[in-house]
């Protein structure tokens, strides 16, 4: 039998990421309207070739392009999160990011959390598999711990026919 949860993402993970991308634009802005001679002399040290502000905004566009990917990238995996239970094995898939597969003989146990705090080092890591900071679960194996958010935590968990550390 297959178990497949698709998780929606939670508003506060999504708000996330929006504020992330508006913070260097406004940053940017203060910067450009406010302290123009500062942000000159800032970037001449950084950038020396820069003589004006019209390549002020090519600077901006250089740090806030990679970022603006990033933040592309968390949405996706944050509408394309799916657990998928199948020949005991969890298959756990973010969007583009992190596809993993956990044999159900590794898990230790498992720990209800109400709030997720991930880590860079867990996103990195492939160990952060959740689209909310709400609601989620810890799944310790023999040698990592997962942090994954399903839709239904309860019959998430009896599907894995696990109990709960709680």
């Amino acid at each position: 039998m297959v178990y497949v949860d698709k998780p929606k993402p939670g508003n506060g993970y999504l708000s996330f990421f929006i504020i992330v991308a508006l913070i260097l634009p406004a940053e940017f802005l203060i910067l450009f309207t406010f302290l123009r001679p500062v942000a000159l002399e800032v970037t001449s040290i950084f950038f020396p070739w820069e003589q004006d502000l019209r390549n002020l905004f090519i600077v901006f566009l250089i740090y806030y392009l990679p970022l603006l990917l990033l933040v592309v990238i968390a949405i996706h995996a944050a509408y394309n999160t799916e657990y998928r239970i199948e020949n005991g094995e969890l298959w756990m898939k973010h969007g583009y990011i992190g596809k993993r597969s956990v044999s159900l003989d590794e898990i230790k146990s498992i720990e209800k959390l109400e709030f997720i705090r991930g880590k860079p080092g867990h996103f990195i890591a492939n160990r952060f598999y959740s689209n909310r900071f709400k609601n989620g679960i810890r799944i310790i194996t023999e040698n990592r711990i997962i942090l994954v958010s399903p839709g239904n935590i309860e019959r998430f968990i009896s599907e894995l026919g696990l109990k709960t550390g709680r």
